[in-house]
């Protein structure tokens, strides 16, 4: 296979594929639906790293017992603007939808609202959560802590100890939504297994080899033993490093987790949630807020350059989509294994 080689399916199609898939290993309809929508949506924007290559490892991880598809989530403590969510194992895409309900009931009480979740698998896009919040005119903010021992190396540090730790955020305005989600690390490590799934080099300054060496060979971060990812910044890497130990000494600790904990699952979701309804009419709000996003997209361009807003890139390419979505054939693949495997009508027999 060359390593650009790729597939283009009708999303409706992919879709269903994938929601058969998730009903096959035991979640409910209405729950693979979410996970469908999640992965497949990921992919239309190009998220590659957080989309339907995910497929192979979820229903490994739910026919392993590490995802409970269908684990009922609970508010196992709560406070007037706070709570923790119980995930009972689940797909980390229904246990986030599940948090920013929590949150944005409690936020409509109180004005902001913080909820934590514990007992989650991997959360997926978390820009996907803040798109949700601004739908409903909210203020978002976001991070995970992915998990210990991570492939992620501290400032100054050769081996890998923490997680790709994402931190996301959403704000409405007046025309629309400013929305980001990125690791605190170079890369996402979904990328990083991607690149190397398609035989493709990586560039320089976002890994270091076993021995602590910059390399361009996504294979370092796969061998034993592992090379490790460098924290977002380059040269400035001390920022990402800052930022990429937040939700590791809160949301972790606030779920409830040590860093030698066992029990420990993939992810802990740190979520705040403002209304700004609590301070000001929404619409003023947003009204501000779109004057700040008019003089940053008036701002005079670089030769060649457009001044874009954090998401907007990712909204224009699933718009460029249409009915859609383009994957690596291996992640076709991937997909057409487990359907086979669980007795699902796949995308080649569909």
């Amino acid at each position: 296979m060359q390593p650009d080689e790729t597939v283009n399916l009708p999303i409706e199609r992919l879709t269903e594929t994938v929601e058969r898939v998730f009903e096959a290993v035991g979640s409910p309809p209405q729950e693979a639906a979410v996970i469908a929508e999640e992965l497949v949506g990921a992919d239309r924007m190009g998220l590659h790293s957080h989309g339907c290559a995910r497929v192979g490892e979820y229903v490994a991880a739910a026919q392993s017992g590490r995802v409970v598809p269908g684990g009922p989530c609970t508010v196992a403590h709560d406070t007037p603007s706070a709570a923790l969510v119980d995930g009972a194992s689940n797909y980390g895409q229904v246990v986030g939808r599940f948090a920013l309900d929590v949150a944005a009931r409690k936020a409509a009480e109180t004005g902001v609202a913080c909820v934590v979740t514990r007992r989650s698998h991997h959360v997926g896009r978390v820009g996907s959560l803040m798109e949700r919040a601004t739908g409903r005119d909210l203020i978002s903010i976001a991070t995970v802590a992915v998990g210990l021992p991570g492939l992620v190396a501290p400032w100054g540090a050769a081996e890998g100890v923490l997680g790709t730790n994402p931190f996301a955020y959403g704000v409405p305005y007046a025309e629309g939504e400013v929305v980001t989600d990125f690791a605190t690390s170079t890369s996402a490590e979904g990328a990083v297994r991607l690149a190397h799934e398609r035989g493709q080099r990586l560039p320089e300054g976002i890994l270091v080899d076993a021995d602590g060496e910059p390399t361009t060979d996504p294979g370092a971060l796969f061998v034993d033993p592992p090379g490790a990812l460098l924290p977002f910044g380059g040269v400035l890497g001390h920022k990402g490093y800052a930022l990429n130990i937040l939700p590791e000494l809160v949301a972790a600790a606030l779920a409830g987790y040590g860093a030698k904990d066992p029990e420990r699952p993939s992810n802990c979701l740190l979520l705040v949630v403002i209304d700004p309804a609590a301070f000001l009419p929404v619409a003023q709000f947003k009204a501000l807020a779109g004057e700040s996003v008019e003089l940053i997209k008036g701002a005079r361009p670089r030769h060649g350059q457009r001044v874009m807003l954090p998401g907007e890139r990712e909204t224009e390419h699933a718009a460029a989509g249409g009915a859609t979505a383009t994957l690596a054939r291996t992640t076709v693949e991937q997909i057409e294994a487990a359907a086979a495997q669980l007795g699902v009508a796949g995308l080649i027999a569909a």
